[in-house]
């Protein structure tokens, strides 16, 4: 009996250390992470000079990736430039003082396509009136602009 007691009390002894003496290590979790995955790509073509991550690792926002050739880049300036600097010529060529000229030549012809479209609808009210009597036809009436 005395040994079933010294036997029961170092079980005792043994579970008490086991759940109240030892030293707790650092949790772990078991499952899964979510994470949102983003394909990425330049959105000029190029070619790729250098490379700055490698898979898996973590990027943080507006980090750079990568860099490329920027031969591209300058050529697509360039062309901006030259399309900026023929707009500013044209738009100073259109503010020159010598275009008095123009204006009259663009109103005359404004002036006669109106007095033109004036003729026609005159011409089209007086034979869509007429028509009924015989003096004009249904094909002249139909045929006028």
């Amino acid at each position: 009996m005395r040994r079933l007691l010294l036997l029961v009390a170092a079980i005792l002894a043994a579970a008490g250390w086991y759940f109240f003496g030892r030293v707790q290590g650092a949790e772990s979790w078991l499952g899964y992470a979510e994470a949102d995955y983003v394909k990425v790509a330049p959105t000029l073509e190029g070619q790729l000079v250098s490379l700055s991550v490698a898979r898996g690792d973590s990027v943080a926002s507006g980090a750079p990736l990568f860099a490329q050739d920027p031969v591209n880049d300058r050529a697509a300036v360039a062309q901006a430039r030259a399309e900026l600097a023929g707009a500013l010529e044209k738009l100073a060529d259109l503010k020159a003082a010598g275009r008095d000229m123009e204006i009259l030549q663009a109103k005359a012809e404004i002036a006669d396509m109106q007095a033109a479209y004036d003729r026609v609808a005159r011409d089209l009210a007086r034979n869509a009136a007429i028509v009924g009597s015989g003096a004009a036809t249904r094909q002249t009436v139909d045929q006028l602009p």
